[in-house]
């Protein structure tokens, strides 16, 4: 399968995404976590067993354009573009992280197309009483400073960061691996994994850094539509020790969401998506 393809939209703009697993698989697009790519996915092949697996950088992500004043309703049709592109009608769609956002704005928004979407790990919405509680410091202070200060502050400290990560990308992802929990740091032990996310991660500041940056800002903000009118099934798995995004939020989502089911993953962290693809792929997907 390809890893490095385009695709023009009609507004002008590239649209980066890649392919891996079956071809003639049941499709499904899956959407990367913050300040990552398209090269985000399974590294064990035979969790794609079946499956047709689209990655998509997101604007200002990898080989996608920055799209200015993006608001989180825009990405379905992105996405809508790419299925009719490479002819699938129906699909499913995964989300870890900051991803997760966007494969439930995908059910909300084009229902007649998503099949099932799963949440991993998932950011929730910040406009919620309690939003940050259990978190650990350093995101709760990122996420304080995307919302209080101006998009010019924001966007060089993105840029420092890109900078920095561009330069030694290896060096600068296990410092950050480092100061992580226990559950995490034993996710991340397996290389070939570790590898795959260190790549994307660099990946993501191919287009420079305000991608990022303005998706780190558009999270603190309403996503912009009522989850309660979600008709589309919602699978959710979150590990009860992330402290990266706490479990509060996906069980807030599962009870705003009518038709969801919520996995709770006992001593798992943030980075559980590493150890369980397959069992997860295999629930969103039919048999094939």
């Amino acid at each position: 399968m390809e890893s490095s393809q385009t695709l023009r939209l009609k507004s002008g703009r590239t649209l980066g995404y890649a392919e891996w697993g079956d071809p003639s698989g049941y499709p499904l697009f899956h959407f990367h976590g913050s300040s990552s790519s398209r090269l985000e996915r399974p590294v064990q092949p035979e969790a794609l067993a079946g499956v047709r697996l689209v990655t998509i950088d997101r604007p200002g992500h990898g080989l996608s354009d920055y799209q200015p004043n993006r608001i989180l309703l825009d990405w379905p049709e992105d996405v809508a573009a790419l299925a009719d592109h490479l002819g699938f009608g129906r699909f499913a769609v995964s989300g870890w992280s900051f991803g997760g956002p966007y494969a439930l704005v995908c059910a909300y928004r084009i229902p007649e197309r998503v099949t099932a979407a799963g949440l991993i790990s998932s950011a929730g919405p910040h406009d919620r009483p309690g939003a940050t509680a259990g978190m650990d410091r350093t995101n709760k202070v990122a996420l304080a400073m995307a919302r209080r200060m101006p998009w010019a502050v924001n966007r060089q400290l993105l840029r420092v960061m890109g900078r920095t990560f561009t330069k030694d990308p290896e060096g600068t992802a296990r410092r950050r691996f480092a100061s992580m929990p226990a559950a995490d740091q034993q996710a991340l032990g397996d290389r070939p994994a570790t590898d795959m996310l260190i790549a994307s991660m660099a990946e993501s500041f191919r287009a420079g850094s305000d991608g990022s940056a303005w998706e780190l800002r558009l999270m603190t903000h309403s996503w912009g539509f009522h989850r309660q009118d979600i008709a589309v099934p919602v699978a959710l798995w979150h590990g009860d020790a992330d402290i990266n995004g706490p479990i509060a939020a996906a069980a807030y989502l599962s009870d705003t969401i009518p038709d969801a089911s919520l996995t709770v993953l006992p001593g798992e962290g943030h980075f559980l998506i590493l150890k369980h693809w397959g069992e997860i792929i295999r629930q969103l997907t039919p048999a094939t």
